[in-house]
């Protein structure tokens, strides 16, 4: 490129653009590093806005050392030292906000416009989703699109038509990265598995409750897992997705004590096979989620003796994996270690607890009866299944029981574990999710945040541990129908939803089921292809069996084949289709044509215009004005739209008469 062309100065409407776009490629950060670090980027931008004038350069100089120092003084007020992820990406903020601060030249656009590259690069360091993804390329288009604009002489004249030349740049790109994509030969894991997430705190799941301490349990719509069957959907009240158990407690709160990591040995899987595969968001917990009870295991998980599915690594990206329960089972897994800890009684466990306890106990005949007198006491009594419980004590499971009776399912697990233990039958607390919402699009069942619960189990001597949920006694709806987060009755009690046969709720819940599923795909076959669904995927077109170098030089030829095709179609299409000007050029030669002068066409312009001069000299300044605007227009780049009407203008009037 002509050096010239680097040191012109910006001009304002492309300065603005300029750095509009690089604020566009930091602005996801946004939810990412610390607002002080971007409020210093975007404060470099609005002073180098202000100090537009070539004559405030020198005060722009003099600012650079002063705002290193805060810059450097800034992250490390935040983060200490600019080491991990974090840090490291609100330094590079900083420094490319002083980089905007020095711009002057079109020469330091383009250094800007790479490091907003690399920033964008970055930003999948901490998500990848869908529509974040498609934002950034969208952002990295306009970076393009702001490069092919620089390389015109006169670029605020040209804004518009450089988009034809960007599509020619981005059209044919697509193809080719999708084909490199699943044909290339994929790591073990997938390459954005490099993605860092922050702990997730999601309201109704955790591996302790404080029950004292709730006040209100705030609920979340957010996407927990995705779930696809092979076969019919279980029914809703089949679906406990297991998690952390619970089994010691002080009174107040419930955790789940010293990790059993020796795999269970003493249970049966009978019949009731189901096999479904899941997709689970970050969660920063080891944990994964399963129906009971697993047949099969993940690579790199493991099972405890209380049945909870651990990974070796918490999960902090979107995990995928495959799974294979039993419905159908039977859970003997019980020593005399497992009976001290289900049978403690916190020293706080209140009089009329045990009384309360002892009392039904007396009354039942066995067990099982007491389990059934227990909830038909949550069943008949005022209870109420409510996300705003009232706070509760000291002895929040006497006070519950007792006095306020309104409460979550963590309420009702906790107060029926206690109530047992208390009658001397071993029980624990089970969390995770339960039920989810199914997708008729998608065909899979989406489990919300909202869809955590927390239930019992209880041992019994000829049944092993046996699953009870004090919940559905009191709000049987829970287990039956998914949770309408968005309504709640004036008392507080939770409503659930029911079908609705109106078109809007129709039209909407379709919207919603589509973009969720696209989704679920987007993770399936971007984020999560990895060389196992890469194998399925060969399968189908019998390449599955193709090694790795061959399958890699079969990618590279196939996407070659394919930019020398649409190279040879875009030649081929420039060709038919000259450009304005030299249609308006042709169409000036077909006019002398009649007298003889056609053009020929190894005849350059100023050639053209001698031969004319010498055969016809009374055309000679009529002809030489046409040609001129033409070669202004065809060679040097002067083919704005005020120009292509005058030399239209002028071939009109242009006559051989």
């Amino acid at each position: 490129m002509n050096e010239r062309l680097h040191d012109r100065p910006l001009s304002r409407p492309i300065l603005i653009m300029a750095i509009a776009l690089m604020i566009a490629s930091v602005f996801p950060h946004f939810w990412h590093i610390e607002i002080s670090v971007l409020l210093f980027f975007l404060t470099m931008a609005g002073i180098r806005l202000m100090l537009q004038k070539p004559a405030q350069a020198r005060i722009r100089k003099w600012l650079m050392l002063p705002l290193l120092v805060a810059g450097i003084l800034i992250v490390y007020s935040e983060y200490h030292l600019p080491v991990g992820t974090k840090p490291g990406v609100a330094f590079l903020v900083t420094l490319f906000g002083l980089k905007i601060l020095e711009v002057n030249k079109r020469r330091d656009i383009y250094v800007l416009t790479f490091i907003a590259f690399f920033t964008i690069a970055t930003q999948f360091l901490f998500e990848n989703g869908l529509l974040f993804t498609l934002y950034l390329m969208l952002v990295l288009i306009m970076l393009v699109w702001l490069l092919t604009t620089l390389n015109r002489s006169e670029p605020e004249e040209n804004m518009l038509t450089n988009l034809r030349a960007l599509a020619g740049i981005v059209l044919p790109a697509i193809p080719v990265t999708i084909m490199l994509f699943y044909l290339f030969p994929r790591l073990a894991s997938p390459l954005w598995e490099i993605t860092s997430h922050e702990s997730i705190g999601v309201t109704g799941l955790s591996d302790s409750i404080s029950l004292g301490t709730i006040s209100q349990l705030s609920q979340s719509g957010a996407t927990a897992f995705r779930v696809t069957f092979e076969g019919q959907v279980p029914e809703q009240k089949e679906l406990y997705w297991r998690g952390p158990v619970l089994w010691e407690s002080n009174g107040r709160d419930w955790t789940t004590g010293p990790l059993q990591e020796q795999a269970p040995t003493e249970y049966e899987l009978v019949s009731g096979f189901i096999d479904y595969e899941v997709v689970m968001e970050a969660s920063d917990q080891p944990w994964l989620f399963a129906l009971d009870l697993p047949a099969t295991l993940p690579d790199n998980t493991g099972l405890t003796r209380d049945f909870r599915l651990i990974a070796d690594k918490p999960v902090t990206d979107t995990l995928q994996y495959a799974m294979t329960s039993g419905i159908d089972f039977i859970n003997a897994e019980f020593n005399e270690s497992d009976a001290r800890r289900a049978l403690q009684l916190p020293e706080r466990t209140t009089a009329r607890v045990r009384d309360f306890a002892r009392e039904l106990k007396q009354e039942s005949a066995g067990n099982e009866e007491f389990i059934g007198k227990v909830l038909t006491h949550f069943n008949q009594q005022p209870f109420i299944y409510t996300l705003r419980p009232p706070v509760l004590g000291n002895n929040p499971v006497d006070e519950f029981l007792f006095e306020t009776r309104r409460g979550y399912c963590e309420h009702y697990a906790t107060s029926f574990v206690t109530l047992a233990r208390a009658a001397g039958i071993p029980a624990r607390i089970v969390t995770g999710y339960q039920g989810g919402e199914y997708n008729p699009i998608g065909n899979y069942l989406r489990v919300r945040q909202s869809d955590a619960h927390a239930w019992a189990e209880v041992w019994l001597e000829q049944s092993g541990w046996v699953r009870v949920d004090p919940t559905a006694a009191v709000a049987p709806e829970r287990v039956e129908r998914t949770l309408d987060l968005a309504d709640t009755a004036n008392d507080g009690r939770l409503l659930f939803r029911v079908d609705d046969k109106g078109l809007l709720s129709r039209l909407g819940s379709q919207a919603k089921w589509l973009v969720d599923s696209v989704q679920l795909n987007w993770q399936r076959w971007v984020v999560n292809f990895d060389q196992q669904r890469q194998r399925n995927l060969l399968s189908l077109f019998g390449l599955d069996r193709l090694s790795r170098p061959l399958l890699m030089t079969i990618a590279i030829l196939a996407t070659t084949l394919l930019i020398m095709l649409f190279t040879l179609y875009v030649m081929r299409l420039n060709r038919e289709t000259p450009d304005p000007a030299t249609r308006l050029y042709q169409r000036f030669s077909r006019k002398l044509s009649g007298i003889g002068l056609a053009r020929h066409e190894n005849e350059g312009p100023l050639d053209y215009l001698q031969r004319i001069s010498a055969q016809r000299p009374d055309l000679r300044e009529a002809a030489g004005n046409v040609i001129e605007q033409y070669i202004m227009i065809r060679y040097r780049e002067r083919d704005t739209k005020k120009q292509l009407q005058a030399l239209a203008r002028s071939v009109r009037q242009f006559s051989v008469r």
